[in-house]
């Protein structure tokens, strides 16, 4: 009876080649780590494991997800970079208390507009996909620190970007920009702008407002001649210990 209370799970790197029908059991399960098997498929019954607040399915060749986990809304992280999916799975929009989305490295098209609903959403990690717009309604997403979207295929970021109020990190690199919004400056807790890989001429003047950056990436652009303005704010990142490249 003791393993009817497992809450914790580690079975990385073991070569399975499907979710164990044992876990079944293990109604009070919170942690269920399967990173880096051959994992292809999700059996209707892990929809049984309501308590479940962290999952990872990373580096297996899922492809899709099943579609009958509607009963994982108690997920808080949810890892599945590198499983070849297709899409973001329609049940996570249910899930609202996620905090954590790592699914980098698939071969997502789409961000859907329900990400909005995920309002405690904190790390969003959708790199190398081929995601080529941003709904508006990732500009609710308020407790938001880290986007990271690096190596898509995006041209432009919604004018409402700057309501992120919370937002440390943003990745950049690797789309297909040619300017950023002017709201970018309103995002006073930003620490960490990557744009390098881009096809941008000119920033806003209101990127100046960005005092508090650490790396600022952003070599790889057909850039023009910057403002003094604009140089005179890169002088002080740079006095300030800045990274600029």
């Amino acid at each position: 009876m003791r393993l009817l209370y497992v809450i914790g799970l580690k079975l990385q790197n073991l070569n399975l080649t499907k979710i164990p029908e044992t876990i079944k059991h293990f109604q009070h399960l919170k942690m269920l780590n399967l990173h880096n098997n051959q994992i292809t498929s999700q059996p209707s019954w892990l929809n049984q494991l309501t308590h479940l607040s962290y999952l990872n399915l990373s580096h297996n060749p899922l492809k899709k997800f099943t579609s009958t986990l509607k009963n994982l809304v108690n997920l808080e992280e949810i890892y599945f970079a590198d499983t070849n999916i297709k899409e973001l799975p329609k049940f996570l929009q249910n899930c609202f208390k996620l905090r954590i989305i790592s699914a980098f490295n698939n071969d997502i098209t789409t961000i859907p507009s329900w990400i909005g609903y995920l309002v405690h959403l904190r790390i969003l990690a959708l790199g190398n996909n081929f995601i080529s717009e941003i709904p508006r309604s990732i500009c609710q997403l308020r407790e938001i620190e880290e986007l990271s979207l690096y190596r898509n295929s995006i041209s432009k970021l919604p004018k409402e970007i700057g309501d992120l109020s919370s937002l440390k990190e943003l990745n950049l690199d690797g789309n297909q920009l040619i300017e950023l919004p002017e709201s970018i400056g309103n995002l006073q807790k930003l620490t960490d702008l990557i744009i390098l890989n881009n096809a941008m001429t000119e920033l806003p003047d209101s990127i100046v407002n960005l005092r508090n950056l650490k790396n600022f990436w952003l070599k790889n652009n057909p850039w023009n001649k910057f403002s003094s303005k604009i140089v005179d704010w890169m002088n002080f990142l740079i006095d300030k210990d800045a990274v600029l490249k």
